[in-house]
């Protein structure tokens, strides 16, 4: 029974935010907040990740192309 999961990074964030208020909340000078704060960073990062790769990416096609396109005239 495989469904299709998705994971939506802007509620990543948003749990991890709301996670690392709690820990602070209770414990503000603790280790558990720091890495909290990793996962945060860490989530952020990717997200920005994510998106740069959704994005059509004009050059490194065409750059693709040419390398393959060289390749063919090569063996020709």
């Amino acid at each position: 029974m495989e469904q299709n999961r998705k994971l939506n990074p802007e509620r990543i964030i948003q749990t991890a935010q709301a996670l690392e208020r709690r820990v602070a909340n209770r414990f503000p000078e603790s280790g558990l907040r720091r890495v909290c704060n990793d996962v945060i960073q860490t989530a952020q990062e990717t997200k920005q990740k994510i998106e740069w790769i959704n994005k059509p990416h004009l050059s490194i096609r065409l750059g693709s192309y040419l390398v393959i396109l060289i390749g063919i005239v090569g063996l020709v």
